[in-house]
């Protein structure tokens, strides 16, 4: 019966434009929500910029809601994004690195290698497969947000993607298919690699295990708390020498 039901944005407008709205009413809203009115004229306000009906407003702070008050696992004790505060979170972190000769050969070979629970059979011959020619320069790119809890850091990416219009489309099954076919496995380990190289070099007696928490991929238009918690979240911690293995291949570096 649970199927039936359908989720709270699927009817929004899809698209790249969508998507860009969505992630930056969750850059600029109060993860609190102890302002609702405060937060439904932010909505509103942004919803116009983009050229959609503000009379979507209550839909998105409902899928807002869903997102910041459904608990969150997988990474010890479960907490809530909106037990975040601003000095607990960053938003659209921009990175850089120096990018070694890079290949679709080189990198099959580090996840065939290395492996891990977010690592489907196939998916080192997916890498090997693609189509890119050998790359070197620097790597440039942002993480929608980082935030740390209990000492330990975590990267989360927005997903817009409609998947369908209820809750089994985004049961984590779907969503292990959609990481693997969309390579956002490939894109949350580079950038698990890029965190992992900031935190050492700021982080007296850092180590992987213990201050970096993991990665959460999550599909807004999914997550709802009366659907369990797994509804829409991906989370994966990458293993400590696949994040080495990667480091070494992409920037050369110990």
């Amino acid at each position: 019966m649970r199927a039936e039901v359908p989720v709270v944005l699927s009817d929004f407008p899809k698209g790249s434009v969508a998507g860009t709205c969505l992630h930056d009413i969750l850059e600029h809203i109060d993860f609190s929500l102890r302002e609702p009115d405060s937060a439904l004229n932010l909505i509103r306000v942004k919803l116009e910029s983009y050229g959609f009906d503000p009379g979507w407003e209550k839909s998105v702070y409902e899928a807002v809601k869903n997102v910041l008050t459904t608990p969150i696992f997988g990474a010890g004790n479960p907490f809530f994004l909106s037990m975040l505060g601003t000095g607990d979170r960053l938003h659209e972190v921009e990175f850089y690195a120096p990018l070694e000769p890079i290949t679709p050969r080189k990198l099959g070979e580090v996840f065939q290698s290395c492996g891990g629970t977010g690592i489907s059979r196939d998916f080192p011959d997916l890498l090997l497969n693609l189509g890119f020619k050998p790359v070197k320069g620097v790597l440039r790119g942002f993480v929608d947000m980082v935030f740390q809890v209990n000492g330990r850091y975590y990267l989360v990416d927005w997903k817009s993607n409609f998947l369908g219009a209820t809750p089994d489309a985004y049961c984590r099954d779907r969503l292990q298919g959609v990481m693997k076919r969309e390579f956002y496995v490939l894109q949350y380990h580079i950038y698990a690699v890029m965190l992992h190289r900031f935190l050492a070099a700021r982080l007296r007696d850092y180590s992987y295990q213990d201050h970096f928490g993991g990665v959460y991929y999550m599909f807004l238009r999914g997550i709802d708390p009366s659907h369990g918690p797994e509804n829409g979240i991906y989370f994966d911690k990458p293993g400590a020498d696949l994040i080495d293995a990667l480091t070494r291949c992409l920037t050369g570096e110990q």
